[in-house]
């Protein structure tokens, strides 16, 4: 898989597979974008909540960036069926997104839920003006955690978030930034084992019946968005156990299985990335940097409509601001 890199001059720290993105010309320059969407507080700033202790990543001050070319682990593919085992087909607009965040609450995952949450809510209105059709048919926004598949209502501390009017998920209103960023404030005492395919295949399963505790919360004609922020992979040990069940493949059949489709789904995940990125030169020592996530990575790429970005970076408002087009794109062609 051949990643397309808009870290160099484009925007920094993001990587789009080609396979995503084979419709947008490589020299295009979304620093446009990214000067029009900016107010972001960056490096750790937030308008909400913020988790405390933690790590203290060293990374590429200046962009917070992967560097120029290819960050990619190896092959050549231009996406869609070689890709992705499913060929792309053509669809109709989208009618709402349910956008699902799942973050690692682990003890080194403080500036990280720190920096998510100082660009979650300009990510959000940002699609909400980007996609006329998914803004008329409105947003359902949840948070995950890796060790838990309950949607999120409450922060770190149990203390309730806002109003959860139609079940355990946010749409864009007045309090929206302030309940998106509380909750996204989950904290860095969860289970060390993270298990983030877990948590949200066992969250989406029920999501759209009425067995679910997320009842509604999936919708037939919305594009589904999975943000993904973790500093570790989601690995098998097989010594110790641990990590989700199943295997990358198995994982991305069940999503698809979810949605119907796999271009019905984009996954956009911030995550360690093989070199270039802004991770220490040793990479991850258990604390700081970032493992490589070689099987959320395999996940991902298994969707024609997919995201890498750079979990290490100091600031992340120009990879989220740079993953509103390709998105938009994906509600334009949703499968039926």
């Amino acid at each position: 898989m051949t990643y397309r890199s808009l870290a160099g001059g484009i925007c920094g720290g993001l990587l789009l597979i080609a396979g995503c993105a084979n419709d947008v010309d490589s020299d295009v320059n979304f620093s446009s974008t990214a000067a029009a969407t900016n107010g972001d507080p960056t490096d750790g700033a937030s308008t909400g909540g913020m988790a405390d202790g933690g790590d203290s990543n060293p990374g590429d001050a200046s962009a917070g960036g992967t560097g120029g070319a290819d960050g990619g682990s190896g092959g050549e593919d231009s996406g869609g069926e070689e890709s992705t085992g499913e060929p792309v087909v053509d669809g109709m607009p989208c009618g709402g997104v349910d956008l699902v965040f799942v973050v690692d609450n682990t003890e080194t995952m403080a500036e990280e839920q720190n920096r998510l949450i100082s660009v979650a809510s300009t990510f959000v209105s940002n699609l909400n003006g980007a996609i006329p059709s998914a803004a008329a048919g409105g947003f359902h926004i949840g948070v995950l955690t890796t060790d838990d598949a309950d949607f999120k209502t409450t922060d770190r501390d149990n203390s309730p978030c806002g109003e959860f009017a139609t079940g355990p998920w946010m749409s864009p209103g007045p309090d929206f930034p302030q309940t998106l960023a509380c909750t996204l404030n989950q904290g860095v005492g969860g289970d060390p084992d993270g298990r983030p395919m877990d948590s949200l295949l066992g969250a989406l399963v029920n999501a759209g019946s009425a067995s679910g505790g997320g009842e509604g919360f999936l919708r037939d004609d919305a594009l589904l968005v999975v943000v993904l922020v973790t500093d570790q992979d989601d690995a098998a040990d097989p010594v110790e156990g641990g990590g989700s069940m199943g295997d990358p493949s198995e994982w991305a059949q069940s999503l698809a299985d979810i949605k119907g489709f796999k271009q019905n789904v984009v996954v956009f995940s911030m995550v360690g990335h093989p070199a270039p990125n802004a991770c220490p030169p040793f990479q991850w020592d258990g604390n700081t940097g970032a493992e490589i996530a070689t099987r959320l990575l395999d996940f991902t790429e298994r969707f024609p409509n997919n995201i890498v970005g750079d979990v290490c970076a100091l600031q992340y408002s120009s990879q989220f601001n740079a993953a509103v087009d390709p998105i938009a794109d994906a509600c334009g062609n949703l499968a039926q």
